[in-house]
């Protein structure tokens, strides 16, 4: 069993003479007896727990979902997610985990017998406690409650009783955690419970309530296991429901060395300035979450963002830089090894938006994606906002607003990086001027403070001024100002549209016009398929969709469809219909087996709108094929695939092991597929290209032009 420091300190004090000796002689006795003294004081001092753990238990594989099918969109979802991680719970059948349902004291001690094991607590064999009312329980729970009475975590409801199957009130769970945190080893930004010191009498409602029982319930508030029933009130005879106590046990285990299986990498807080000090814990577990001492860990960084695909062939690129150790993405002697504990911690200093990787192997070893226990963070430091970024909450195909109706507009302060800034100190002032058929009415300026979000949300209406009649229209003209910030329209563009001569102004147009079929939008589910050199045809499906100006569905729209390919002519032409979603759905069988473009036309019988979009029927680059300068027409970098016309579409597929480069100069994966996405290359040269996997291809992006 943990001693208890606090008593620890009291037996290293001077002691009195005098009646002041035998004064301190009857404190002690109250202390040490957990009789009615308590350490509460007169009155709260900030009414905030100061002692909430910095990283948690519930990271990475342990926020997998569960499958429990009735705690979607609960409020305890992840902690149930995170307790049938560990083992902790399992569930009451058929895919259930019932959190509405009370807690038992049999399913109590079983929550805090598995949880006990993954937090250091050394349960000795289950020796009999006493319990006469424990025959027609299971062996598991037998074990459980008396490997928890032994160690103090649990008592009786008498002397010979446990009562298993009686409910838990909050008060009793308080209880509970704080014996199980008095046992348990303390974790890496967690807090040890023997050095919490309750400051503040924020519960209303236990003023009946002494000894340890207020102690517990005081401490795990402090902690933020729990925060009560109400802002003010614990409520400790409520009983306590499965998905409550799946809150209480998670928080509880974030104070606690458990972590999951394998290496975490986590950072004690979420918002940092550039150049602040940042703790970084490293935890590294088995399959069973026990502590794997010892071992050497590297951290290196790479740019923010980035993934194993910014890797060559798995191993580091220039991008790497070390944090610790003479080298990156090498174990070497000045690497860092976890404790007895299992865990590292570390101070960083990050001077940008960066990722973190950690690794563990044998000295001497080098990273290798995929082969090597590995890690990663992504660090977002807080920048200076360099812009405010417009944004609305319209349907992506609404051309105009129906008056009456609002429109949302939100204001979000960026970095350099196009990343959110979270300062509650920005100014935004925003001039409104509403012209209503032609009228307009004065203009109004206000300046707005962003939220703690660097946000400002706005909405605006302009309302009908004769429902009985049509024809009507308006239109807002907003003009924004940050001062030196740049003004970023994000807004929906068929709506919105910008002054030419400054990019600030931006306005909205409304109209009583009745709804109306106006706008198409065909998609598609891929923009190509790759063909066999031989076989049958392939299928096809594309989406249409028929919005009215105000970007909602139209049902019952005629649409007709129509292709340029051939071997879709015994499907094109068609006209459907459009359901109540105002979508058409159309999957196709293609008769040939030829390579080339398709062009697909939808047209909006009623209007004669149309629009069009292209799919690409490809075939894999030959082997030994060498081209030189082909343009590329698409591109899947989920997928590592280019498709490229020589002259049919052809689909090249880049692996790990080529030798990817951008106008020449070899890069990683991810650089290559960011100059992809970039746009800023229109062209790709690849020589004596191999279907092979083991062979390594030569694969350029690049503007070159050959004849």
């Amino acid at each position: 069993m943990r001693k208890d420091r606090r008593w620890l300190l009291k037996t290293e004090m001077t002691l009195p003479t005098g009646r002041a000796w035998f004064l301190a002689i009857v404190i002690w006795a109250l202390v040490g007896s957990g009789m009615a003294l308590s350490t509460q004081p007169a009155q709260a001092i900030d009414g905030v727990p100061d002692d909430l753990a910095s990283v948690t238990a519930c990271a990475g594989p342990a926020t997998r979902s569960a499958g429990f099918t009735d705690t979607v969109g609960s409020v305890s979802r992840t902690a149930v997610d995170c307790l049938a991680y560990y083992g902790i719970t399992q569930g009451t059948g058929s895919g259930l985990y019932s959190p509405s349902q009370p807690v038992t004291r049999r399913q109590m001690a079983l929550f805090l017998a598995r949880a006990a094991r993954l937090s250091g607590i050394n349960l000795r064999e289950p020796v009999d406690q006493g319990y006469r009312d424990l025959e027609d329980q299971s062996q598991a729970v037998k074990d459980a409650i008396n490997h928890l009475s032994a160690a103090g975590i649990t008592r009786g409801t008498s002397a010979i009783t446990f009562t298993p199957n009686g409910l838990v009130d909050r008060r009793q769970m308080a209880l509970f955690l704080y014996r199980f945190l008095k046992e348990a080893l303390p974790g890496p930004g967690g807090v040890d419970v023997y050095d919490v010191v309750p400051d503040d009498n924020h519960f209303q409602d236990i003023g009946g309530i002494t000894g340890e029982a207020l102690d517990a319930i005081r401490a795990l508030y402090e902690m933020g296991i729990t925060t009560g029933k109400t802002p003010q009130t614990f409520s400790p005879g409520s009983i306590v429901t499965r998905g409550q106590m799946a809150l209480f046990i998670a928080r509880t285990l974030d104070h606690t060395n458990t972590r999951p299986a394998g290496l975490t990498i986590q950072s004690e807080g979420e918002q940092f300035f550039t150049n602040d000090t940042v703790k970084i814990n490293v935890s590294l577990r088995d399959s069973q979450h026990i502590p794997i001492p010892g071992e050497y860990v590297d951290i290196f960084r790479t740019p923010f963002g980035s993934s194993e695909s910014d890797f060559n062939n798995g191993r580091c690129t220039a991008d790497a830089v070390r944090v610790i150790g003479t080298r990156p993405c090498l174990i070497d002697r000045l690497d860092h090894q976890l404790d007895s504990d299992g865990n590292l911690t570390i101070s960083f200093q990050p001077d940008d938006h960066l990722r973190l990787w950690v690794w563990t192997g044998s000295f001497a070893q080098t990273f290798v994606y995929g082969s090597v226990e590995a890690d990663a963070l992504d660090i977002k430091v807080q920048k200076d906002a360099v812009a405010v970024a417009v944004s609305d909450d319209l349907p992506p195909n609404a051309e105009a607003i129906l008056l009456g109706e609002p429109v949302e507009i939100v204001l979000k302060l960026v970095d350099e990086d196009g990343l959110a800034v979270e300062d509650d100190d920005g100014r935004v002032q925003v001039q409104t001027l509403l012209e209503t058929n032609g009228i307009r009415d004065r203009r109004v300026i206000r300046t707005y403070s962003t939220d703690d979000q660097g946000r400002v949300r706005l909405s605006f209406t302009a309302e009908d001024p004769d429902p009985e009649r049509e024809g009507d229209y308006a239109r807002m003209d907003l003009d924004i100002h940050a001062g030196l910030l740049d003004i970023l329209d994000r807004t929906t563009t068929e709506v919105v549209a910008n002054d030419d001569n400054e990019s600030s102004d931006i306005w909205f147009e409304w109209s009583d016009d009745p709804p109306s079929a106006l706008a198409v939008r065909l998609t598609q589910v891929n923009d190509f398929t790759i063909l066999e050199d031989s076989g049958p045809g392939l299928t096809h499906a594309i989406t249409v969709f028929v919005g009215d100006q105000y970007g909602d569905p139209v049902a019952n729209a005629s649409v007709r469809l129509s292709s340029n390919d051939p071997s879709a002519s015994s499907v094109f032409p068609t006209t459907q219909t459009t359901d109540s979603d105002g979508i058409v759905r159309l999957r196709y069988l293609r008769d040939g087996n030829d390579p080339r473009i398709e062009v697909i036309t939808a047209e909006l019988e009623e209007t004669g709108y149309t629009t069009m979009l292209s799919h690409f029927w490809a075939r894999l680059v030959k082997d030994n094929a060498s081209v030189l300068g082909v343009p590329y027409l698409f591109f899947d970098t989920t997928r590592n695939l280019i498709v490229v016309t020589d002259p049919i579409p052809r689909v090249l597929n880049y692996k790990n092991g080529d030798k990817l480069s951008v106008d020449g100069e070899i890069v990683s994966t991810g650089d290559f597929e960011r100059a992809l996405r970039a746009g800023n290359h229109k062209n790709v040269t690849y020589l004596r290209y191999s279907r092979d996997p083991s062979v390594s291809n030569s694969i350029d992006l690049n503007n070159d032009v050959f004849d």
